[in-house]
């Protein structure tokens, strides 16, 4: 009996939505209406955001449950057209901002037009929109949310000079974008921003950008270079990890550190370590199997644990007086290195080199 009454009251309820739907505007709740399928939120006397949009459970698409909203594999096929302008209750409303987590896990949403009104993309506003291929950002929009595009199937993307901020992680997983201009209107890359967009081998970095952030191209197994300009001062841990055809890159001159896995698993043959640089940190430089030579600056004091460990074939490395402390297996498993010369004072940690390795203390 108690089947019946929930299946009556899901009839009901797709009912009123289908009645809700057809209706050009109406409230859903205060300050929330729809219009055409598009759910708007209201932020001023002016201007709403896209809160959402009609969809259905896709797992329910022969069922009752159909619903307003986002949740876990929504559903809704095909494109989406959002007005620039909104009428409601007799009032019109500049649609200003698409609204964090707007078009959420929409899987099989292929193309949205956003008006040129639109100044903000919200936080996850695309999250896995897989069959998203294309958008056009207009030149409205100022600021792109955090994790706005996380694995979408974008193959390409233009980001306008208006553009000032790409949140963390925003095309996290783009693994069909090829080619990404950064505009010159932004001056720092997110943590994550374009980790593990696989296919990603051309990105253009203007002189504007001062921070590249933590694990910003992790595992963008295409990229085999980068020229990083000198107005960057950090490089966030992990930012190259992975990146394992990356074999050419600079270290600009005013980066002070290099965080841990930043450059671990390239292909890096030879770097330039800038005399700017006091500290290398946890495993930086480790798995880079191509090195064969490093030069330590003596800017230096601490080379880090694991920050060489296992660059197989490194056979040269120069350490100064600058370096106070030498880390747990810094040049761990580090086998082609035959000898080194190391700062009479230097305090060693565990198994710092091979036992293969001849240790001389100058």
């Amino acid at each position: 009996m108690e089947i019946k009454k929930s299946n009556c009251y899901s009839r009901l309820r797709l009912l009123s939505l289908m009645v809700i739907w057809l209706i050009p505007a109406v409230t859903f709740a205060e300050e929330i209406f729809m219009s055409n399928g598009i759910v708007y939120h209201v932020l001023s006397s002016k201007d709403v955001e896209v809160r959402s949009i009609v969809s259905f459970k896709k797992n329910d698409l022969n069922s009752d449950d159909g619903s307003i909203g986002y949740a876990d594999d929504w559903y809704y096929k095909g494109g989406i057209f959002i007005p620039e302008t909104v009428t409601y209750q007799g009032a019109k409303y500049n649609v200003t901002v698409i609204g964090d987590n707007a078009f959420f896990r929409c899987k099989d949403l292929t193309y949205v037009y956003i008006p040129n009104s639109v100044s903000k993309i919200g936080e996850d506003a695309f999250w896995e929109c897989e069959k998203l291929i294309n958008i056009q950002i207009p030149t409205s929009v100022i600021s792109i949310g955090a994790g706005a595009f996380y694995y979408t199937g974008l193959i390409s993307i233009s980001i306008p000079d208006s553009v000032k901020e790409i949140g963390d992680w925003a095309f996290y997983g783009c693994e069909k974008i090829e080619k990404f201009n950064i505009p010159s209107s932004v001056t720092e890359i997110g943590d994550g921003t374009f980790a593990h967009c696989s296919r990603l081998s051309d990105v253009t970095i203007p002189k504007s950008i001062t921070k590249i952030g933590s694990d910003a191209f992790e595992a963008c197994v295409s990229l085999t270079s980068l020229i990083l300009p000198d107005s960057v001062t950090e490089i966030g841990g992990g930012a190259f990890d992975g990146c394992e055809n990356l074999k050419k890159i600079n270290i600009p001159d005013a980066v002070k550190e290099i965080h841990r896995y930043t450059f671990r698993g390239t292909s890096i043959s030879n770097i330039n370590i800038p005399n700017s640089v006091t500290e290398i940190y946890k495993c930086a430089f480790a798995d880079c199997k191509c090195l064969t030579s490093v030069k330590v600056p003596n800017s230096v004091t601490k080379i880090g644990p694991c920050a060489f460990e296992c660059c197989t074939n490194l056979n040269n490395i120069e350490i100064p007086n600058s370096v106070k402390i030498i880390d747990d297996y810094a040049f761990s498993r580090c086998s082609s290195l035959k000898s080194v010369i190391i700062p009479a004072n230097v305090v060693l940690g565990d198994e710092v080199f091979p036992k293969t390795t001849r240790v001389i203390r100058r």
